[in-house]
Formats: C-alpha cells, sequence, structure tokens
C-alpha cells in the first residue's frame, strides 16, 4: 500500500522494531518483499522504547501507525506511551482495541464497527467504506491459481470443508456444528492445519485431542484430514482443493479468509460482537458473497449440511473461483486498490491503490483540526 501512495505531500516511513529471523529476512529480501519494495526504512530493532521515540521524534513523524498491539514478545506499547509522534493509530496487526491510552485511532471499517458497537472502544475510529483488512493477493498470487496451475492438483474430492486458523482458535460449540454437519452428510471431510510456524502450542498434543474430540462426537476420525505448514502458493492450491471455508466465531478467520476466498471457496460465519468475530463478515460482504454469514449456530450447521449435500457439479458450480469482478479483484485482494478507494467509491475490496487515498480520508476527517 505504501508503495501505491500518490500524495505527493506525504513521506511514508516504515519502522522496524524487531530483530529478524533467518526466513523473514529472506521473505523481506523476496519478491514483494518489504527491503525490496520500499526504500524509507528507520531502523529501531536496537533502541530502547525512550530512544526509538525519540528517534522519530527527530524524523518529524507526525503520525505513527502501530500494526503489532500485543502481539509479540516486546509489542511496542512503550514506544508509543512515549508519544513518538503527535497522532497515533492502531491498524491490522491487533484485531481490536489496545485500551492503552496513548492510541489516539483504531482503523475499521462499518461491518466491523458499526454505530451500536462505538462505545466499546476508548479511541476515535477511523472508518473505511469497506474491508479494513489489506491483503495482496492480487499483486503477489494471481498466477497461482491459474486453470493450468489448479487442474493439476491431486486430492481427495469427496466434499470437504477446510479451516486454517491455529487450533487455538477452536471452541467446543463451533467444533460441535462442524462434527454435526459431517454426521448428517454423508462421505464429507474437515480438513484442519496441525502446524503453524513459530507456533508455541505443542501441535502434536493439540492433534490428538482434535481426533478425540471428533471421536466423541460420533464421527469417525477418518474424516478428519491434517494439513501441515506450506509456503503460501502451495496452500492456496490446497485451498482451492476443498469446497467450503468454515470460520471460527470467537475469534475469525482473518488472513486465513482472505486465503480462502482468494481460492475460491465460500466461507461461513457469523458475525459476534468483539472486534476479531466480525472480520470474515467484512472479508465476506466486501468479497460478493454476504449470504454466507448466518444468525445463529443452528442455521451455521443447516447451512453447511445445505452446501455439502448438493452434487459435487453442484458444489463446483457455487464456488468463487474465477467469479470475482475485476473490482472486487482490485478491492478486495490487492493493495493497489486502497488508495484509490475514496475517489472511486465503485471499485472492489483487494487492491492496495484505493486503500491508501481512503485511509487518508478516514485519517483527515477524524483528526482533531
Amino acid at each position: 500500500m505504501l508503495r501505491f501512495h500518490a500524495d505527493k505531500n506525504l513521506k511514508a516511513y516504515w519502522c522496524t522494531a524487531a530483530v529478524e529471523s533467518a526466513p523473514v529476512t529472506a521473505g523481506n529480501s523476496g519478491r514483494g518483499g518489504l527491503r525490496v519494495q520500499w526504500p524509507h526504512i528507520i531502523e529501531l530493532s536496537r533502541l530502547s522504547a525512550l530512544t526509538a521515540a525519540e528517534r522519530l521524534r527527530k524524523e518529524r513523524i507526525a503520525i505513527l501507525i502501530d500494526l503489532d498491539g500485543w502481539i509479540g514478545d516486546e509489542p511496542p506499547r512503550t514506544l508509543m506511551s512515549s508519544y513518538p509522534a503527535p497522532l497515533r493509530s492502531q491498524w491490522l496487526g491487533w484485531a481490536g482495541s489496545t485500551a492503552d491510552p496513548s492510541i489516539q485511532q483504531v482503523v475499521t471499517d462499518h461491518l466491523i464497527c458499526p454505530p451500536s458497537h462505538h462505545h466499546l472502544y476508548n479511541e476515535r475510529l477511523l472508518l473505511l467504506p469497506r474491508t479494513y483488512q489489506l491483503n495482496d493477493h492480487a499483486q503477489m498470487y494471481s498466477h497461482v491459481l491459474e486453470p493450468s496451475q489448479t487442474a493439476t492438483q491431486s486430492g481427495p474430492r469427496r466434499v470437504s470443508m477446510a479451516n486454517f486458523n491455529q487450533l487455538m482458535k477452536l471452541t467446543p460449540d463451533v467444533f460441535s456444528v462442524w462434527c454435526g454437519a459431517m454426521l448428517r452428510t454423508y462421505g464429507s471431510q474437515l480438513l484442519l492445519l496441525t502446524g503453524v510456524t513459530g507456533v508455541h502450542v505443542a501441535y502434536p498434543s493439540a492433534a490428538r485431542n482434535v481426533r478425540s474430540e471428533v471421536a466423541l462426537r460420533g464421527v469417525h476420525i477418518s474424516r478428519l484430514q491434517h494439513g501441515g505448514v506450506m509456503q503460501k502458493p502451495q496452500h492456496l492450491l490446497r485451498a482451492a482443493n476443498c469446497h467450503l471455508g468454515v470460520d471460527t466465531l470467537s475469534y475469525n478467520s482473518h488472513t486465513t479468509g482472505a486465503d480462502m476466498l482468494w481460492s475460491g471457496l465460500p466461507l461461513v460465519t457469523q458475525p459476534g460482537v468483539a472486534f476479531s468475530s466480525r472480520v470474515a463478515s467484512s472479508l465476506v460482504a466486501n468479497a460478493g458473497v454476504p449470504s454466507s454469514r448466518v444468525g445463529s449456530l443452528k442455521s451455521y450447521e443447516d447451512f453447511i449440511h445445505m452446501l455439502m449435500s448438493t452434487s459435487e457439479s453442484e458444489v463446483e458450480s457455487s464456488r468463487l473461483g474465477g467469479s470475482f469482478s475485476p473490482d472486487h479483484q482490485r478491492e478486495t485482494f490487492g493493495t493497489f486498490a486502497f488508495p484509490w478507494q475514496t475517489s472511486q467509491l465503485s471499485v472492489g475490496l483487494m487492491g492496495p491503490r484505493p486503500w491508501s487515498i481512503e485511509l487518508n480520508a478516514a485519517s483527515a476527517a477524524t483528526s482533531p483540526p
């Protein structure tokens, strides 16, 4: 998004405050990586929070956007509370309010934060007209899902539903919905991840527990499929080989939800109250599939059963792959769309260029005079 920013009066910097691991360094230096795409980088990794704040003040940074929230071993709370910039916002990495009094703004959208939820936030809300979540599938992975790629994929063609979230997002009520739908749908399967890079949970133990819970709910464990960690292109192809995405509800599919939608899967979700439980609803609505939002656990199970009970040809015809309009591909799945959204409100969800303009306009509308 920063690369596509068109405002000549704005100079954007990327501040990196973490010591990079070897995989992160490789990713940042590769195609689309930060160090390839963006020349203005401020290194803060070896500075204390107070020294880093002073460095940013010397750079005369006007707006500082926190992308981490409470994520990581050293979240930037001390840095932000040292007032390194006159305007301090939070966006993208942390799904919700940080409850940090030094943060003045949260970037969100109208579906995640409707008017009835505004009182839940102590920050000023920057409401974007479409989804708040920035994705780059259209720029980075458009070639992955070309017919020549997907046609060569092998794997189970039985009607299958998938969830690619970390297992810690699973809750008993939602897991019972998935198992109930499988019991009602002959031959159906459930695909879950069994590993996440860098996660602190012992996934072999978690996977065993999930298998036990499947059996306790009367579903044969052979219908539970396990997926390991893959590179992004291979992961998108794996998703494209499934038929239906199912969402965790207390903490939704965020990036994983965008992955499923880009791969052509309808994503079934039920919006909650918390920010993190409404992100998938924002994604599916802005990707052009709002009908996949349900209102209760019963309707969630019924809807899954209905989709999986159709013939395979009908399931395939209901998939999203190849059916996104150019607007939806730009606005939902491409960072170039974000800067452009305020001037081209008819443009869709996944592109960066509208995102920058939209974020500018939202910030200007809520900034103090």
